[in-house]
């Protein structure tokens, strides 16, 4: 494509910013990690954040 330099600059620091530039039609294939299983993790409550009447009312 026509472009100028400076708009080329630009794009070219976008891309190393972390932005997924095209450089043609097709579709760019984004890299993502592989989760790891912790089967042996502990499990949160979706909160962990306890209001202080709960604790006194398990506690009479």
């Amino acid at each position: 494509a026509n472009v100028a330099m400076a708009e080329k600059e630009t794009i070219t620091n976008a891309a190393l910013l972390g932005l997924n530039i095209t450089t043609d039609q097709g579709r760019k294939k984004t890299w993502a990690p592989a989760r790891k299983e912790r089967p042996n993790e502990q499990v949160y409550q979706s909160s962990r954040w306890v209001p202080m009447i709960k604790d006194i009312m398990e506690d009479a």
